[in-house]
């Protein structure tokens, strides 16, 4: 393994690893975190999303797990800015990159929806919604940069 791979792989462990402190610092500047988690999956109940379909959505707003989530989500998003910088000095392979960059658009976009979530701005619905779209561009934006990269060195 020559040093380049060396180097992205400690980097694949490093976002793992701050994955995992993330999620530990978040559940302790939280408070009643745990009380939280468990009041949100209790309130579901089953409501028309379009008519005669039902799907579960909780009864009421959760914005203290809302607000932790959009926090996880937003740190998570600035730390793979950082490491898409990383990836540029390592110089790694384009479909590497891609994959971060579409991550970075997920992440705060689902910090921004789980923000109007959290204020009432937007429906249960409406951010599942969201979430599917976000899905949806990170894919297509993911294949865009891959594909033109191929394109590119093609040419």
């Amino acid at each position: 393994m020559n040093e380049r791979n060396r180097s992205l792989k400690i980097l694949d462990v490093l976002q793992f690893g701050f994955f995992l402190m993330l999620i530990g610092t978040i559940y302790i500047v939280t408070p009643n975190l745990p009380k939280e988690v468990s009041d949100f999956f209790r309130d579901f109940e089953l409501n028309e999303a379009y008519p005669t379909v039902f799907l579960p959505a909780p009864k009421s707003n959760h914005p203290v797990l809302y607000n932790a989530a959009s926090q996880f989500a937003f740190a998570f998003a600035l730390f793979q800015t950082f490491v898409l910088l990383l990836e540029f000095l390592l110089m790694a392979p384009v479909n590497k990159k891609a994959e971060t960059f579409s991550g970075i658009i997920f992440w705060f976009g689902l910090a921004a929806s789980l923000n109007m979530l959290r204020d009432g701005g937007i429906t249960w619905f409406i951010f599942l919604g969201f979430i599917i779209i976000l899905a949806g561009a990170t894919l297509v934006i993911r294949s865009l940069i891959t594909l033109s990269a191929k394109i590119t060195r093609q040419k």
